[in-house]
C-alpha cells in the first residue's frame, strides 16, 4: 500500500501561521475566533491537517482573554506553569499524542533537569538498542536559564531517530544520571543500551553512562575526535602554525596518522602510537611534542582506546542524521524562548508519531521536507 501524505514543509511555516493568527486575532477583537482562523488558514496550505480549528480555538481564546504564560525564572517554575490546568491540555496534548514533561532535581540536589518525551513513541522502539547523545550548548540570556539541550536518538534502519530532549542547568554527573534515570524509570527507555554514540568525550557524561549502563559500549564520533585534536593543536601552537601544518605534507601526514589511530582495534592503538612518535625529524618532534603528550595523558590514559576506537562501529558513525538535523534546526532557530520551544517540540512529537506510524504501515511520507 502506498500513500503520500502532504506535510507541513517546516516547523517555521507552522510558527509563522500561529504568529499571523494571533496578530489578526488581537487586531480584530470584533471578529469571532472562527472568522480569524478561516481568514488566516487560506494563506497556509496544508496547515489545517495538523492545526485544525478544534486545536487552535482554546489557545486563541486564552490569548484573546490576556492569558499567556510569563517567562519563568527556573525550569521548575516553567514545568509548574506548563502542567497547570490552563495550559497542560493545550500545549502538551493533541489527539493521541501526549508530550510528557518532567522536571527533576538532580541527585546531588545542585540543579534541575527537564525531560521531554512521548511514552508511546518510546514503547514502539523498545527493541532498538543503539543510541546517540547529541548536545547543543547554550549561552542562555533568557529565562529560564539553562546550560544545554540534550537530544537522545535511537538508531533505526541506518538513521538516527530522536526520542527525547532535556534542558539541563548544569552538566554534572548527577545531572546526566538524572536524565537517564528519568527515561528508564518513567518511560522504560534505554533499559539495555548496546552502544551509545557521543559527539565528543565529556568526562561527566561518560561517567554517568558508566553508572547507569555499566555494560554499554561508548563510541566517540570520529569526525568530532579529529576536530578535538585540531582544536587542541590550535590551542597549543596557534592558528597560524596550525594552518602551516595543514600545508606541510610531512606534518599533515603525521597528524592524519595520529587521528586515524582511532580507526584501529582498541588493543592495537597504544603500540601504534608508540611507533608513530618514534621519529628522527627534529622539527616534527618539536611541533607535535605537546600534542603527543596530550594524546598520551588524555586519550590513552583517561579516555582509553576502548572508548574512542571506532573500529567495528561504522554503522553508528555513518548513520544518517539528516532528519534529526532538520528537527534540531527547526527547534533551535532564532533566539531561544521557552514557550516557543515548547510549541515547536509538541509539533515535532506529532510529526515523529506520524513518521513512526508510516514506517509501521509501510506508508511513504515526506517527513520534515
Amino acid at each position: 500500500m502506498y500513500r503520500q501524505y502532504t506535510r507541513i514543509k517546516s516547523l517555521l511555516e507552522f510558527e509563522n501561521f500561529q504568529e499571523d493568527l494571533y496578530q489578526m486575532m488581537l487586531n480584530n477583537p470584533d471578529k469571532s475566533l472562527a472568522e480569524v482562523y478561516d481568514t488566516i488558514i487560506k494563506r497556509y496550505k496544508n496547515i489545517e491537517y495538523d492545526f485544525p480549528f478544534a486545536r487552535a480555538e482554546a489557545i486563541m481564546k486564552n490569548v484573546r482573554d490576556g492569558y499567556y504564560p510569563d517567562d519563568p525564572w527556573t525550569l521548575k517554575e516553567y514545568t509548574n506553569e506548563l502542567l497547570s490546568n490552563r495550559w497542560k491540555n493545550l500545549l502538551t496534548e493533541w489527539q493521541d499524542v501526549t508530550m510528557s514533561v518532567h522536571t527533576i532535581l538532580s541527585y546531588d540536589k545542585m540543579s534541575w533537569v527537564t525531560v521531554f518525551a512521548d511514552y508511546q513513541i518510546i514503547q514502539t522502539l523498545l527493541n532498538y538498542h543503539d543510541f546517540k547523545i547529541h548536545i547543543d550548548v547554550f549561552n542562555c540570556n533568557t529565562l529560564p536559564v539553562f546550560h544545554q539541550i540534550v537530544t537522545v536518538l535511537v538508531l533505526i534502519d541506518n538513521s538516527f531517530f530522536p526520542i527525547a530532549w532535556s534542558l539541563m542547568e548544569k552538566t554534572t554527573i548527577a545531572a546526566y544520571t538524572t536524565v537517564f534515570q528519568t527515561l528508564k524509570i518513567v518511560h522504560g527507555a534505554m533499559m539495555e543500551p548496546k552502544r551509545i554514540l557521543i559527539d565528543f568525550f565529556e568526562i561527566s557524561l561518560s561517567k554517568a553512562i558508566n553508572e547507569c549502563f555499566p555494560t554499554t559500549t561508548i563510541v566517540c564520533n570520529f569526525p568530532h575526535h579529529t576536530r578535538s585534536l585540531e582544536r587542541r593543536l590550535e590551542k597549543l601552537r596557534g592558528i597560524r602554525l596550525l594552518n602551516e601544518m595543514k600545508r606541510c605534507e610531512k606534518a599533515s601526514g603525521v597528524f592524519k596518522l595520529l587521528t586515524n589511530l582511532a580507526k584501529l582495534p582498541p588493543d592495537e592503538i597504544k603500540n601504534a602510537f608508540t611507533e608513530l612518535i618514534k621519529t628522527d625529524d627534529v622539527d616534527i618532534d618539536f611541533y607535535f611534542a605537546e600534542l603527543f603528550k596530550h594524546y598520551r595523558q588524555w586519550w590513552l590514559d583517561i579516555v582509553t582506546p576502548q572508548r574512542y576506537s571506532v573500529y567495528g562501529h561504522d554503522d553508528l558513525i555513518n548513520a544518517s542524521t539528516k532528519d534529526a538535523e532538520k528537527i534540531k534546526n527547526s527547534l533551535l532557530w532564532g533566539p531561544f524562548r521557552v514557550w516557543q520551544f515548547t510549541e515547536r517540540l509538541m509539533q515535532v512529537f506529532i510529526l515523529l508519531r506520524k513518521e513512526l506510524n508510516s514506517r509501521n504501515e509501510e506508508i511513504s511520507i515526506s517527513f520534515l521536507n
